[in-house]
């Protein structure tokens, strides 16, 4: 009878070290970024369902509503006041090293994680602080190669692996590519903490053309249902990951975000639905919520992720850690939103939201057209204003020191020039 006792006694404690023993180790991290995708197109993808279904689903996940400005305050953690990219053209004139900052590349590495960066970049700088690259570039051209690709994201890819050329063919379908080179980077590092940031080429349309054939689904002629089958094969690829997640032996999280809206639908406005974007989180110690209503930003990555990879420095940002919530510790998120996009300002609180849109959005008098709109005497506009003050700063002008620079003053008269066409 004792001996029974002993070993029902030892098997417990077995049982227990194991799970401890999970608990302790570090997750491997997946953060996955779409590109150009509203959140309401993802309404039917099966897989990121799923994951929704599982862990976090934030109805109100807010970014900035054009590309770099999205992914410079992903991976810094900090508005423009900080990084100076405040547009895609700013990126470009002012030449915004993103390396200036603390990254999640960086932080990743020095928590001693193995670190691989797949797809878009799409901000000033190299990914220098990732063990691994497979890179999209835009502006590549494939001279000497089986079929030249100039910049193609789709079909016959512009890739660069390691910083070596890859030779694609006109068969060879780049979200494919890198999913299928994702999913080895997984099996090659299942012994060691690793994270993969996967800067997805798709949904946005390639370059010069509407959006092309994927494979194993149906050509339509309808322009958005080329679309939505984008979208649709993305999920496929997604299913992988999430599956090759599962199957590990180390605990993980899974996030997967959209980096702005859709054309036509708010990219490039100070809008609330310009930098509203889908946000999932599943992993193994992400509390199931479902759908949440609890707002977050692209700013709390950087040190909700440092938490989970157990950085163990302070982190100087804009963000916030949000790991207590979305382990199910706390109910806690924040309060307030800030976005920006070039000299514009979006302020948004669950119930109230400001939409600022000066000059650079071709109002060229510089008008601030919130003016009207803080009127109320409900004190939350005020907080709302005073809050984008704080993370960063007062509104820009033209009188502002940034216009002062060559590559800002090269900017302003592009940006003018820009609106008068317009």
């Amino acid at each position: 009878m004792k001996i029974k006792i002993k070993i029902a006694f030892l098997a417990k404690l077995l049982l227990f070290l194991s799970f401890s023993t999970f608990a302790s180790e570090k997750p491997n991290v997946i953060l996955i970024l779409s590109d150009d995708a509203s959140p309401q197109y993802y309404s039917h993808s099966p897989n990121l369902n799923y994951m929704a279904s599982k862990g976090v689903r934030f109805t109100k996940a807010y970014a900035a509503s054009i590309c770099a400005a999205s992914r410079h305050l992903l991976m810094t953690g900090k508005f423009g006041r900080e990084t100076g990219c405040y547009h895609n053209s700013f990126n470009l004139f002012l030449k915004n090293d993103v390396n200036r900052h603390l990254t999640i590349g960086e932080m990743f590495k020095a928590s001693g994680y193995k670190t691989a960066y797949f797809g878009k970049w799409g901000v000033a700088g190299d990914p220098i602080h990732y063990d691994y690259t497979m890179l999209w570039n835009p502006d590549y051209l494939q001279e000497g190669l089986e079929s030249p690709s100039t910049g193609a994201r789709y079909w016959n890819p512009a890739i660069i692996k390691n910083g070596q050329a890859l030779n694609t063919t006109p068969r060879d379908y780049g979200p494919s590519l890198f999913v299928d080179d994702i999913l080895k980077f997984m099996d090659d590092n299942k012994d060691s903490p690793y994270t993969i940031h996967y800067g997805m080429v798709d949904p946005h349309a390639e370059r010069g053309h509407d959006w092309p054939k994927t494979p194993d689904l149906k050509f339509p002629s309808d322009k958005k249902q080329r679309y939505k089958n984008i979208i649709r094969y993305g999920d496929i690829l997604l299913g992988k990951i999430i599956k090759k997640a599962e199957q590990s032996t180390r605990p993980f999280i899974i996030i997967f975000a959209s980096d702005n809206a859709t054309a036509n639908e708010g990219k490039q406005e100070a809008t609330v639905n310009g930098c509203h974007v889908a946000f999932v989180v599943y992993g193994t110690d992400i509390h199931k919520r479902g759908a949440s209503n609890s707002l977050i930003s692209f700013a709390d990555v950087l040190p909700t992720l440092a938490s989970f990879a157990e950085y163990g420095k302070k982190i100087y940002c804009d963000g916030l850690d949000l790991s207590s919530y979305l382990k199910g510790e706390s109910h806690f998120t924040r309060k307030r939103i800030y976005s920006n996009i070039g000299t514009s300002n979006v302020y948004i609180s669950k119930r109230h939201s400001i939409e600022d849109r000066d000059f650079v959005r071709g109002n060229a008098d510089g008008v601030f057209r919130f003016k009207n709109k803080i009127t109320s005497k409900n004190s939350e506009y005020k907080k709302l204003i005073r809050y984008g003050s704080y993370v960063n700063g007062s509104p820009l002008k033209r009188s502002d020191r940034i216009f002062n620079s060559p590559g800002g003053r090269a900017f302003l008269k592009f940006w003018i020039a820009l609106g008068k066409k317009d």
